[in-house]
């Protein structure tokens, strides 16, 4: 008896989408070029996207030599909490506070921070930092970590602050837009993969460093209470809630 479909040989490199399994993505494609004969060289777990080599007519004959090939997963992983599974998949049953470390932060090549200033370092209604963010401050200096703060705002408050606590900074930045950020970049003659961007807003700190190349960290407003705030948190809701998800599902 023939056997159904296409005697169709060759090698597809697919970039394997979340939450299917490697079989269900070889039986979708084989059935959408019907090939008669397909195998893969080896299961991507169904949380993980990226590459997964399917084999077609003769070339199964070398899948073999391919699952004893060198592979590796790159993760993208939220710290400080723990789920009912112990995967991404389960409830989240505790969370707890994580420091930004200078080990945490050199384990990822990044040597370099620039911080937002208000509402990342200290409130709107003071310039006075509270003894755990000097510590903060200190800590990594200390560490060698090099720090600067790249504000938008144009007040001198922030340039107060900065040479009262020995820090350079920017003001005027433009966040979203380049130019603090690289003017920094260029200053202090980083690559953006050395370097990362702590904010509290979505808007201007998270997009400025994605836009940028660089590692954006998302960190809670100090003070929340004015009516603008608490509208601009409102809509950031949307995107949090996205980036929790994909933070918890996507591995490439």
């Amino acid at each position: 008896m023939a056997r159904r479909g296409d005697p169709i040989d060759g090698v597809m490199l697919l970039d394997k989408p979340l939450g299917m399994s490697s079989n269900a993505a070889l039986q979708t494609v084989r059935r959408l070029v019907n090939a008669q004969k397909a195998g893969h060289t080896g299961t991507l777990d169904p949380m993980a996207t990226g590459l997964l080599p399917l084999c077609f007519g003769n070339a199964t004959k070398f899948s073999a030599d391919l699952l004893h090939a060198e592979k590796g997963y790159v993760a993208r992983v939220k710290l400080g909490e723990v789920s009912s599974t112990g995967d991404a998949e389960g409830e989240i049953v505790e969370r707890h506070p994580v420091d930004v470390t200078a080990e945490a932060l050199r384990s990822r090549g990044i040597t370099f921070l620039m911080m937002d200033f208000d509402n990342t370092i200290v409130p709107y209604t003071t310039d006075v930092p509270t003894e755990k963010m000097r510590a903060w401050i200190e800590a990594m200096k200390a560490s060698g970590i090099g720090l600067c703060v790249v504000s938008n705002s144009k007040r001198p408050r922030v340039v107060t602050f900065c040479k009262a606590y020995g820090l350079d900074c920017i003001t005027h930045a433009k966040k979203p837009f380049q130019k603090g950020i690289s003017e920094c970049l260029t200053r202090f003659h980083l690559r953006p993969s050395q370097a990362a961007l702590v904010g509290d807003q979505i808007y201007t700190d998270v997009l400025g460093a994605n836009c940028a190349g660089l590692t954006s960290i998302l960190v809670s407003a100090i003070d929340n209470h004015t009516i603008w705030l608490k509208l601009r948190h409102v809509c950031e809701l949307p995107f949090i809630a996205w980036g929790k998800r994909r933070i918890r599902y996507e591995k490439h």
